[in-house]
């Protein structure tokens, strides 16, 4: 089992980190997993070292990633000089590119009317990432409808700023909540 699975069990919360000042923040937090969704070429290596020697689990968002192209070799780049735990990508190419590179694969899906809630199973199901991110996390039936039908673990994230919304979450299907509010006492 990976790495983030294990820990999800333990706590649930996952630092969603936008600056480096929060990426400096969830170093000391409780969460065991960080999901880097800032950086750039030059500080990804520095910013994988100083989270595994805190004990941290990270995952970069590839699409925010600068300096680097978004496609095949430079997911490879970053997979053989960048010590990462996985990949978080809304690319279907890259989801298959990473898995068949064998590096754990978070998809990301917004979903935000039905036709995008159809898009999103039918895409969750032909690229089979190792886990779904999806947005927003405070709709509880789109995550257990998300969950039921790819047979795919579901990570909620977005506006996820309360302990009632992240229960609801998690009651909902949701192995893990990602949030910019990992911070929050009121949650843990």
């Amino acid at each position: 089992m990976n790495l983030l699975f294990d820990s999800l069990v333990q706590y649930p919360i996952i630092a969603e980190v936008n600056t480096l000042d929060e990426f400096t923040q969830a170093l000391d937090s409780h969460c065991q997993n960080i999901f880097l969704m800032t950086g750039n070429i030059f500080n990804l290596r520095q910013l994988s070292k100083k989270a595994h020697n805190n004990g941290k689990n990270i995952y970069i968002y590839l699409d925010a990633i600068d300096g680097y192209s978004k496609d095949s070799w430079g997911l490879e780049f970053i997979s053989k000089n960048i010590e990462i735990d996985g990949i978080i990508t809304s690319k279907p190419v890259l989801m298959e590119q990473s898995k068949e590179m064998g590096i754990f694969t978070l998809g990301r899906f917004s979903v935000y009317n039905e036709y995008k809630l159809d898009y999103t199973i039918d895409r969750i199901k032909q690229t089979r990432p190792h886990c779904a991110i999806v947005l927003p996390g405070v709709l509880p039936k789109l995550i257990e409808q998300i969950s039921n039908e790819t047979r795919t673990p579901v990570i909620s994230s977005g506006f996820l700023d309360s302990r009632e919304t992240i229960i609801e979450s998690l009651e909902s299907g949701a192995i893990g909540i990602s949030t910019v509010h990992f911070l929050n006492p009121e949650i843990y």
